[in-house]
C-alpha cells in the first residue's frame, strides 16, 4: 500500500480533506492511510449513521472514540428516514449532500471515497445488464468533479482482498454491514454469486477490470473530446435554442452524431429510440421538416440548418389598427411609426420605410392565402407589370427561418390587402 500513501501525499499535499468513514473495512483503511500520508490536522471524517441497524449506534460511537484518540475532526450526521422505497438511492444523496456541506464548512476541496476494485467489477457487471454510455461501461473513475468539489477513490485500483489483508496485517479494527450479505439486491447478489464464479476461472481477474477500466475511460475520454470540438466549432446555443448545420453533423459516423446529440440533448432526458428517430429526420432527403420529439421540445429543419427549441411553436397573437399617426409598440421590443407620408418599423438599430397613401391600417399576423401586390420590370422595354404573390412564398424566397415566420407580421389596408410584410423590403 506504500503506492496509495505516496499518492494521497503528493495529491492532497498541505490541503484539507474529507474521509468519508462507514467503519466498513474499506473505509477504515482508508482512514489510516490518509493518516500515514499526511498529518491528522489535515482529516476530517465525515460519518453519516443510517439507523437501520441495531449495530449502527455502536459504529457511531467507535468513530467518535477513535478520532478523539487520534486528534481528528469528526462530523456525523444521521439519516432520517428508513423505510423509503428508494433507500438506497436516497440515502447516496443524503450522504453525498453531507459530505459535500461538510466540505465547504472546513474549506476542502477533495472528497476521498473507499471504493476499490471489486466495487467497480460489480458496477460494471450491473451496467452491462442495463443500457449505458461507453463511459458508463468504464465503471467507475478515479477522480471526478462533483458540484465545485473532487471526488477521490485513492483505493480504486486495489482488490478487497488486499484490503482485508492491509487491515489484518495492521490491527485495524472495522464492523461488517451484515446487509452486504443479504439477497435482496441486485449489488450483492453480483457480489456473493457471480463475481467468485469469475475469480475461480480466472484469478487475474481485478487486474483485467483495471486494465478494462483504463481503456474503456481512455476512448470515452477521446469520444467526449470529439462532442467538445463539434459543439465548440459548429453550435450555436441561445436561450431556447440550440442550432447547426445539417452538413457538419453528417461528417460523424451515426454513433458519434449519437453521442452529439445526447450531449446536447441532455436536459432533456432523451432515449437511444427519440435519439434515433431525430438523426432518421436529420439525414432525411426533406429539406423543410417541424417535428415534436417532446412537450418542451421540437426540431426544425431547414434551409440546411438543424434547430432545437423549446419555444411553443405558435403564431404570435397580435392585432393593431392604426387611425392616426404616432409610434406604436410591436412585439418582441419593436415599433412602427406612422407619419404624413411614411412608416417606420424599427427593431434595434433596423429601421425599415415604407411608403403608405392612405390609412386607416391594420397590423396583424399573417394568415393563409395572403398575397401582396408586387412589380416586375422588364429589363429590356422597362415596362412595369403588376401581379400578387403568396407572403409565404415571399418568405420562403427571402429564407426566413420557421421560428420567424410564426412571429411574421403584416400590414394591410381598409380593403384587408396586404400592403407591407412587416420587417422586409420587396419591390
Amino acid at each position: 500500500m506504500n503506492n496509495i500513501i505516496n499518492n494521497i501525499t503528493n495529491k492532497i499535499k498541505d490541503q484539507k480533506v474529507i474521509i468519508a468513514c462507514s467503519t466498513g473495512v474499506d473505509s477504515c483503511v482508508l482512514l489510516d492511510l490518509c493518516m500515514k500520508a499526511i498529518p491528522n490536522e489535515q482529516i476530517i471524517v465525515a460519518h453519516v449513521n443510517h439507523g437501520v441497524r441495531e449495530e449502527s449506534k455502536e459504529e457511531e460511537n467507535y468513530i467518535k472514540s477513535f478520532c478523539d484518540s487520534h486528534n481528528l475532526i469528526l462530523e456525523v450526521d444521521h439519516l432520517t428516514f428508513t423505510t423509503d422505497v428508494n433507500f438506497e438511492s436516497n440515502a447516496r444523496a443524503y450522504r453525498y449532500n453531507f459530505f459535500t456541506a461538510t466540505a465547504e464548512k472546513y474549506q476542502a476541496q477533495y472528497i476521498l471515497l473507499a471504493h476499490h476494485a471489486n466495487d467497480n467489477l460489480e458496477t460494471m457487471l450491473m451496467r452491462f445488464m442495463k443500457k449505458s454510455s461507453l463511459k458508463g461501461y468504464a465503471g467507475i473513475e478515479e477522480e471526478t468533479k462533483y458540484r465545485n468539489l473532487i471526488l477521490y477513490r485513492p483505493l480504486l485500483k486495489v482488490s478487497r482482498l488486499e484490503i482485508e489483508q492491509y487491515a489484518n496485517n495492521n490491527n485495524i479494527k472495522f464492523y461488517n454491514d451484515h446487509t452486504n450479505d443479504e439477497l435482496d439486491h441486485l449489488r450483492n447478489r453480483i457480489r456473493l454469486e457471480i463475481v467468485p464464479l469469475l475469480l475461480a476461472e480466472n484469478p487475474n481477474l481485478i487486474d483485467a477490470v483495471n486494465y478494462y477500466n483504463e481503456s474503456i475511460l481512455g476512448a470515452a475520454n477521446l469520444l467526449e473530446e470529439k462532442v467538445s470540438e463539434f459543439v465548440n466549432e459548429y453550435v450555436t446555443k441561445k436561450e431556447d435554442s440550440i442550432s447547426f448545420k445539417v452538413n457538419d453533423l453528417l461528417k460523424y459516423n451515426d454513433y458519434l452524431m449519437k453521442e452529439i446529440l445526447f450531449s446536447l440533448l441532455k436536459p432533456y432526458e432523451l432515449s437511444i429510440s427519440l435519439i434515433n428517430e431525430i438523426i432518421k429526420t436529420i439525414k432525411s432527403k426533406k429539406e423543410k421538416t417541424v417535428t415534436q420529439i417532446k412537450e418542451n421540445l421540437n426540431l426544425i429543419k431547414e434551409y440546411g440548418n438543424c434547430i432545437f427549441t423549446n419555444k411553443q411553436l405558435k403564431t404570435t397573437n397580435f392585432t393593431l389598427k392604426i387611425t392616426e399617426y404616432g409610434t406604436y409598440q410591436l412585439p418582441n421590443n419593436t415599433s412602427f411609426t406612422v407619419d404624413k407620408n411614411n412608416c417606420y418599423y424599427t427593431a434595434g438599430n433596423k429601421v425599415v420605410c415604407y411608403n403608405i397613401k392612405s390609412m386607416p391600417l391594420l397590423i396583424r399576423p399573417r394568415e393563409d392565402g395572403d398575397r401582396i401586390r408586387r412589380k416586375r420590370v422588364n429589363k429590356v422595354t422597362k415596362e412595369v407589370h403588376y401581379y400578387t404573390q403568396k407572403v409565404s412564398d415571399v418568405l420562403t424566397n427571402k429564407k426566413i427561418s420557421y421560428l420567424d415566420r410564426l412571429n411574421t407580421l403584416v400590414v394591410t389596408n381598409e380593403q384587408n390587402e396586404v400592403i407591407i410584410i412587416v420587417g422586409l423590403t420587396i419591390s
